[in-house]
């Protein structure tokens, strides 16, 4: 009888021991909330791009010019960029124009970080909004080359204003991009 006191006696200390050094808690719900983040930017060095007819050779096959890692992208998923003039024509300081759609705009493979699934694509300028590429991914500072092309075959020959040196056509490129 005396062991069988002296085992209860135990096992209610020991349950008591636990109970006390047991610390007492609390939960929380953690949960990781991701936003969608789509931001274009044009490469801070090519903030101007110039399509210079300084030659015969010029005027008669156009000129072209590509601009390495011109856009910089950064996606949290999959998205299309899409481009246009702010006008549908480039216009000098004495009103004359030249219509935006003599200009092509192409995508070119390379660069730094580019994107690698972006297939090339060439569209005409227009003032209104065209999709250049798309990604069905996102990725982080990605970089796209684009080229610049104007018409030749002469089209510029009459363009030139004698009091102006060099004639100015110009125009505003707007790159939007949208997640899709």
């Amino acid at each position: 009888m005396l062991m069988l006191a002296a085992i209860a006696s135990f096992a209610q200390s020991n349950k008591e021991n636990t109970t006390r050094t047991k610390a007492e808690g609390t939960s929380l719900s953690l949960s990781v909330r991701l936003f969608p983040i789509q931001t274009i930017e044009v490469n801070a060095s090519q903030k101007e791009v110039y399509l210079d007819y300084r030659t015969k050779t010029n005027y008669a096959d156009g000129v072209d010019l590509d601009q390495p890692d011109h856009l910089v992208i950064y996606s949290t998923g999959g998205f299309i960029v899409k481009v246009n003039a702010n006008t549908p024509n480039l216009q000098n300081q004495k009103g004359t124009h030249i219509p935006a759609s003599d200009v092509t705009i192409t995508t070119v493979t390379g660069g730094k970080n580019p994107f690698l699934l972006i297939k090339p694509t060439t569209i005409s300028l227009s003032d209104q909004a065209q999709q250049l590429f798309s990604s069905n991914t996102g990725g982080v500072d990605k970089t796209v080359t684009i080229n610049y092309k104007a018409k030749g075959a002469d089209a510029y020959v009459n363009k030139y204003v004698n009091s102006e040196d060099p004639s100015v056509y110009t125009t505003e490129v707007v790159y939007v991009i949208e997640a899709i």
